[in-house]
Formats: C-alpha cells, structure tokens, sequence
C-alpha cells in the first residue's frame, strides 16, 4: 500500500512540474512574438 501512495504522490508531483513547465513555454512564446 505505501508503495502505491508513493507512486501516486509522484505521479501528481510530475504533473505539477509539466503544468510549470508548459506555462513558462506559453510565456516565452508570447514573448517572442510580442
């Protein structure tokens, strides 16, 4: 079970970091074409 909570939290960890990580692309994009 503990092995389970570890690769959930992981998982959600992962996916905060490539929501970060998109939002600084879409800047940069804007920045670029402004």
């Amino acid at each position: 079970m503990p092995k389970c909570g570890l690769q959930l939290l992981r998982l959600t960890k992962a996916r905060k970091r490539a929501r970060k990580r998109e939002r600084g692309k879409a800047k940069r994009k804007n920045s670029e074409a402004g």
